[in-house]
């Protein structure tokens, strides 16, 4: 972070979003300094204190009650590593998303999720038992530092392709919803089944529509 602020104007980063490995005092204080807005989620054994009353609590017991779907953000800034910060929780799962910022609360919550862009794209490049639809970047064993750039930036191509053909699929044949509500499967995999079937089955007329997605035509 150091070294990225060396070339970029704080007053253009709109938002520092990151996830429970990144908190401390020292990182807390250096975010602050240098007049950056983060939007942070903290792990539920966080402790928050209340600068009116002096009483503490963890962070996962304030929100325990916290139904699912559901919203909550605290009136008055509580003191997290040292410093006043805002703080807001949503639930979807069976844990709280615990989100810290220290300014325009009201947008925390919108500025986190966007995150989640981060984590369906690792999904994509890496290897899951309980998503066996991936690129596998793992399996190839590079470690060399400019081949592994290569390979990335070839892999970031062909998942922006899969996603396209997904939601061009998508807007012809909707994706399945389950019973919980979510969809059968992302775009990604809709997308990269379809090109994985005609790719390997070498057929031209139903890979034509595929690539005129990837060349915006």
């Amino acid at each position: 972070m150091s070294a990225l602020m060396q070339h970029l104007d704080p007053s253009a980063i709109d938002a520092f979003v990151a996830d429970r490995e990144f908190i401390g005092r020292r990182f807390f204080q250096w975010l602050i300094q240098h007049r950056l807005r983060f939007v942070i989620r903290i792990r539920k054994n966080a402790r928050m204190r209340h600068r009116g009353t002096g009483s503490t609590v963890r962070a996962g017991d304030e929100f325990a009650a916290l139904a699912l779907h559901g919203r909550r953000r605290l009136r008055e800034k509580r003191v997290i590593y040292g410093h006043a910060v805002y703080v807001v929780a949503a639930r979807e799962a069976d844990e709280p998303w615990i989100v810290v910022t220290n300014e325009r609360p009201k947008q925390a919550l919108a500025l986190y999720a966007r995150r989640w862009a981060i984590e369906h794209t690792f999904a994509a490049f890496k290897s899951r038992t309980d998503r066996p639809r991936s690129f596998d970047l793992e399996a190839t064993h590079m470690k060399e530092p400019e081949r592994l750039e290569k390979l990335v930036a070839v892999l970031a191509v062909a998942l922006v392709w899969a996603v396209k053909v997904g939601a061009w699929r998508h807007r012809r044949q909707p994706i399945v919803i389950k019973s919980h509500g979510r969809q059968a499967v992302s775009l990604f995999r809709y997308g990269l089944d379809y090109l994985e079937r005609h790719l390997l089955g070498h057929d031209r007329r139903a890979l034509r529509p595929a690539f005129h997605v990837l060349s915006c035509t």
